[in-house]
């Protein structure tokens, strides 16, 4: 191996070595790995003017900057404490160490992205064991990789390590976005480190031969790593970090803006309290034991109503909008035109299993209490006791049906609960990896309705399609996945047309109320995202409504209401009280035609530990308690969210924000709810 290029530093009496490549070959390695990051950053980016990406573009190389000299003067502090030790053999004792410290950062990090993996394989092998394994294994890639990058380090084959450790890096903006904060992570800093090894002992033609005083070569080095550290860290606006923080390639600008979150001081409760209207306050304080709410009267329901409550997967509601093609549906066209719509309704989640935990139990996510099945899986609400609303309907003579797409949305698994009559189709499909279409739905309900059977019925299902991949529709194959998409809906358009006419054939007509909705949206690269779960905003979690009740008039609502006023509503229908725990308000003013209707609980949001709240002035205020950074949206002006207002809006927004989920907030965590996939 090439020898090492020293010079001789003297501070007092007391030679030490310098090595010079401690601090290019890091510095080089951060300036190549930066590049993938600005061509993501370009293409999420390239609408916004050069004043805002040059400084987007800065700090994503001042990052890797810092990091470059932070790993430079670790490195020349250990090699150094090692050799006045008089330790041989340094090489492989750094490596123990740095595999040691990745060992220490991945079991901070990276059990949330393996734990569903870990969940899938429970039946062989412990969850907790998988993860632990693949911790180590993901622990074991970097110092792997820094040997790998050492034997390349020679004039002929260095390059080929920096083409590796590009090859690493590129793909890691564009695999598993949304998700796997810990997993890019550990992508990033193993090709870091491999690019870095890869330029040791790299003869530099222009560095000089000597550093006369080594207090200088100190300060130096310790004023460039305050300065690099300075340009990521501090100088950057919460936009900027923002906006860096969402591309997968550069996880330490998560980091980066958690660390700042530390630095903001809350407001007291009282100084917030005193910006919301008083209507809203009670909803930000503790609600110790609230009052039930009496149903209104007279009902809405028919005589022996059989009332639907239907969700619909990754249902988007401005697909809606288009009135080409919604004239071109049956079902959906009739719910438009003999409907009460609400045209602004939020989900709580963009994910299914919140989003449906929350409608079922009318408390947010953060309130609920979430438990892995087994050690180290993913979290469910098994041991959650908070009251579903079906239970109550059950208790008050109402025969509830639960027509499962999923095995865990029977009452056992707490998602849902309180039916008394459940069917598992799940345990049906061929494919359990298949989602279960509609035929198969609408047929055990045809089945359980043909049963002779007075007195009121509740009948719920959760219907699959339309799903990624989108394979259930006309259209089985194509690159156009919203053509696809738009196939799954026609096609479920088409079941539930036959289904209500088969209503009508039997003579159950007059007696069925339909409620639709879905659980959450759709993302179709908005955002640079596909698929759901990732975010919230409002191509997410923006939903269609419709209540259709015989005899009520069709309307278009355009206030902003909630699913979470669904659980409220049907209890308000079927004349039972609604717990004041919960978190909606009933819809029935409208449905009666009320002119002056004010409901004052907040709508919120919580996907992934990224949480919101949407005001009535049309502001809306997301934070990430993940990463730490934060956002303020005036939907009025700005309905696709694409200019961030927190650092010029009026910081009232994120001061509630806080208050409210940290009134939320299940009293057995200790600061945030758990992570859920």
């Amino acid at each position: 191996m090439q020898q090492l290029r020293r010079v001789s530093l003297s501070s007092s009496s007391r030679p030490l070595a310098f090595n010079i490549d401690d601090y290019l070959g890091p510095q080089i390695a951060a300036l190549l790995l930066s590049i993938p990051n600005a061509y993501a950053l370009q293409l999420r980016f390239a609408k916004i003017p050069l004043s805002q990406s040059l400084p987007l573009h800065l700090c994503n190389v001042g990052q890797f900057l810092a990091l470059a000299w932070f790993t430079g003067l670790a490195r020349h502090g250990i090699t150094r404490l090692l050799r006045q030790r008089g330790w041989r053999h340094t090489q492989p004792r750094l490596l123990l160490g740095l595999w040691l410290l990745a060992l220490a950062i991945g079991f901070q990090v990276l059990p949330d992205s393996f734990d569903v993996f870990a969940e899938k394989q429970a039946s062989s092998i412990p969850p907790w064991l998988t993860v632990a394994l693949l911790i180590g294994i993901a622990s074991t890639a970097l110092p792997a990789l820094v040997q790998v990058g050492l034997l390349l380090a020679r004039p002929l084959y260095r390059w080929a390590g920096l083409s590796a450790a590009l090859a690493i890096s590129a793909p890691n903006n564009f695999a598993l976005d949304g998700d796997y904060l810990g997993l890019h992570l550990f992508v990033e800093l193993s090709a870091f480190g491999l690019a870095c090894a890869s330029l040791t002992n790299t003869a530099w033609p222009w560095r000089g031969d000597e550093i006369k005083a080594l207090p200088k070569a100190l300060w130096l080095a310790a004023v460039s790593s305050m300065m690099a550290a300075a340009a990521s860290i501090a100088w950057p606006s919460s936009v900027v970090l923002q906006r860096l923080a969402t591309i997968e390639g550069a996880p330490i600008a998560a980091r980066v803006s958690w660390l700042r979150s530390f630095g903001r001081r809350e407001k007291g409760a009282e100084a917030v309290l005193e910006q919301l209207p008083k209507s809203a306050r009670p909803w930000f304080q503790k609600r110790d034991n609230p009052p039930p709410i009496a149903a209104s009267a007279p009902s809405l329901l028919p005589n022996d109503p059989i009332v639907f409550l239907i969700t619909i997967d990754s249902l988007r509601s401005d697909v809606f909008r288009n009135k080409r093609w919604l004239e071109q549906q049956r079902f959906f066209k009739n719910l438009s035109e003999h409907a009460v719509t609400f045209a602004n309704a939020e989900s709580p989640a963009s994910s299914t299993v919140p989003t449906l935990s929350s409608l079922f139990t009318d408390k947010y996510y953060s309130t609920l209490f979430w438990k892995p099945v087994f050690e180290g899986g993913d979290v469910w609400p098994l041991e959650d006791n908070s009251v579903r609303f079906p239970e109550l309907l059950s208790n008050h003579g109402v025969h509830t049906v639960n027509v499962a797409t999923k095995s865990w949305l029977l009452s056992s698994r707490k998602v849902v609960a309180g039916f008394q009559e459940e069917y598992d189709l799940d345990q049906n499909a061929a494919n359990r990896q298949k989602h279960v279409e509609s035929g198969p739905i609408l047929a055990r309900m045809r089945e359980s309705l043909g049963r002779p059977r007075t007195g009121p019925t509740f009948v719920y299902s959760h219907f699959m399609d339309p799903h990624s991949p989108y394979d259930s529709g006309k259209l089985k194959r194509g690159s156009d996945k919203k053509a696809l998409y738009l196939s799954e809906i026609e096609r479920l358009d088409e079941e539930l047309a036959q289904f209500d006419q088969w209503l009508s054939d039997q003579g159950l007509g007059a007696r069925v109320v339909w409620l639709v909705s879905a659980d959450h949206g759709e993302s179709f690269g908005e955002h640079g995202v596909t698929f759901h779960a990732k975010n919230i905003y409002e191509e997410l979690v923006h939903v269609p409504l419709w209540i259709r009740i015989p005899g009520v008039k069709a309307a278009r609502i355009e206030a902003t209401v909630s699913t979470m006023d669904l659980a409220p509503t049907l209890l308000d229908l079927f004349g039972v009280e609604t717990p004041g725990e919960y978190m909606g308000q009933s819809l029935v003013p409208y449905l009666r035609g009320d002119e002056d209707v004010h409901l004052w609980r907040p709508i919120a949001a919580e996907t992934h530990l990224k949480q919101s709240l949407l005001f009535a002035d049309g502001f809306k205020a997301i934070r990430d308690q993940r990463s730490g950074t934060r956002e303020v949206y005036d939907l009025k002006k700005d309905p696709k969210e694409l200019k961030n207002l927190i650092d010029s809006a009026n910081p009232k927004y994120q001061d509630a924000l806080d208050l409210f989920f940290k009134v939320q907030l299940n009293p057995r965590y200790a600061k945030q709810a758990p992570y859920r996939h």
